[in-house]
């Protein structure tokens, strides 16, 4: 088990910010060919997990002063795949509200952490990829995830297979038109709706 010297690790910290700009020390860090301890990453990764929880436990004024300590650094309480993908998901909603989905251009990209920029869909079709096998598995992370992806009215299958399936729905209403009436020639104005599809079955047939 580690021990850490919080005084000497928090200065250790004060100069990884002086030479980066950031505080975002990589848990896998190994010192970097500079006199800083390779266990810094660490360190940081314990202040994330579990500076918090022993404050709000306890209340303890040393816990209140190493929080007001770290964040005078401008220290990231999210560690650093949190914090991308909360800027992911903002930019997604911005362009669904400004959009009114989630057709996202390949051409449309992020600038996340100072890196190069990420492509915003891309990062949709990952999360179609991935969210929701790992919420059934009940991880916490992805079940959050999730969660805030069904608050925007998220779009978890691909436009493909969605029209596919509506097609699929308005085929079947059209049958049950025949079978009530006789025949397929369903008037323009027919403006009954199919399984709650928008667009009307008349519309559809003269569509087709």
């Amino acid at each position: 088990v580690l021990h850490y010297n919080w005084d000497i690790m928090f200065e250790d910290l004060k100069r990884f910010k002086e030479s980066h700009s950031h505080c975002m020390v990589p848990q896998s860090f190994n010192g970097m060919s500079s006199d800083l301890p390779s266990s810094l990453g660490n360190w940081v990764s314990l202040q994330r997990g579990q500076l918090h929880k022993k404050l709000e436990i306890t209340g303890n004024d040393m816990y209140i002063d190493r929080r007001e300590r770290l964040d005078s650094l401008g220290f990231v309480w999210e560690d650093v795949k949190t914090k991308t993908w909360n800027i992911m998901f903002d930019a997604l909603k911005k362009y669904k509200d400004e959009h009114g989905n989630f057709k996202v251009p390949t051409t449309l990209t992020v600038n996340v952490n100072g890196t190069k920029p990420q492509s915003l869909s891309n990062w949709v079709w990952l999360q179609r990829a991935t969210v929701s096998e790992k919420a059934l598995e009940n991880d916490p992370i992805y079940l959050d995830r999730k969660c805030r992806l069904d608050e925007i009215s998220f779009v978890w299958e691909k436009d493909s297979v969605i029209q596919v399936q509506n097609w699929e729905k308005m085929f079947q209403c059209l049958k049950k038109y025949k079978d009530k009436n006789g025949h397929c020639r369903v008037a323009r104005n027919y403006d009954e709706k199919c399984e709650g599809l928008p667009t009307s079955l008349g519309k559809w047939v003269a569509e087709q």
